[in-house]
């Protein structure tokens, strides 16, 4: 019998180093390389891309693209479908 073992996690990390996002991400690498993880690493400052699809009911419709105009949701609103 085969076993896999998976270890998912969702991080935000808030910090004062003195490396680049980039630089961090380079080091974090070899590490991943060593243990042979599969990860990835999203820099939180850049807005999320997505699509948005909503109903028909023209409340649910209005009320996300206020919030999109807004600028209350953490989002780069790219299609509204």
């Amino acid at each position: 019998m085969n076993r896999i073992s998976i270890f998912l996690c969702a991080l935000e990390i808030e910090s004062n180093l003195a490396c680049s996002f980039t630089e961090f991400q380079q080091e974090f690498a070899q590490l991943a390389q060593k243990y042979q993880m599969n990860w990835q690493m999203n820099d939180a400052s850049k807005l999320k891309r997505v699509l948005i699809m909503g109903s028909k009911s023209s409340h649910c419709v209005a009320d996300l693209l206020h919030r999109g105009h807004e600028s209350e949701m953490e989002a780069q609103i790219l299609v509204f479908v």
